[in-house]
Parts: structure tokens; C-alpha cells; sequence
């Protein structure tokens, strides 16, 4: 069997990657609107449960990581929503004022 699996030795690498990757990503949001920062956050977050979860087998880090999936997919759906009202002709949504200025 081919790809990574639950039981695979270069999985808590690959998702150590995406977690760097995404807490960059994350850092890179600073000064754009809070939900932008807000929603890359639960991304790390959700990323860093699964990678411990992988390392650890302790189910609750793998439920704390589907919350926060659902955290961060209501985010990003607020700012997608925002986004099409915006384009069609209706007013912008708060979305909260940036950390850095």
C-alpha cells in the first residue's frame, strides 16, 4: 500500500511540515483583518492536535481537532460569504481590525 497512513514513520514529519508551513502563513496574516488571522490560527491548531495525536494516540487530541476544523471552516465561510455579498453590491461585513497595524 502506497501514501501515508495512520501507521506510517514519515507521517508526524509531514504533518510537522504543514504545521510550520501553516504557522507561517498564520505570522504572514498579522496585518490583514482579524478573521483572516483567526482562521489561519485554527488551522495551526487543528494541524498541531493531529500531529499530536499521531505522536501521542490520545483519541481526545484527534476531537479536538475536528472542533476546531469546524472553527475554522465557519471562518472561512463568514469571510467567503463577505466576499460574494460584497461582490454583489451589498455591504462589507466586520472583520475585526488587524493585530499589527
Amino acid at each position: 500500500m502506497l501514501g501515508l497512513t495512520a501507521t506510517s514513520a514519515a507521517l508526524p514529519t509531514y504533518l510537522l511540515s504543514w504545521l510550520i508551513v501553516f504557522a507561517a502563513l498564520t505570522l504572514a496574516t498579522l496585518r490583514l483583518p482579524l478573521a483572516f488571522t483567526g482562521g489561519f490560527l485554527f488551522v495551526t491548531i487543528a494541524v498541531a492536535l493531529v500531529l499530536a495525536n499521531v505522536l501521542t494516540g490520545a483519541a481526545i487530541f484527534s476531537t479536538l481537532a475536528g472542533v476546531c476544523v469546524f472553527i475554522f471552516c465557519a471562518i472561512f465561510a463568514y469571510i467567503w460569504f463577505d466576499g460574494m455579498s460584497q461582490e454583489l453590491g451589498g455591504k462589507a461585513m466586520s472583520m475585526g481590525n488587524p493585530i499589527q497595524k
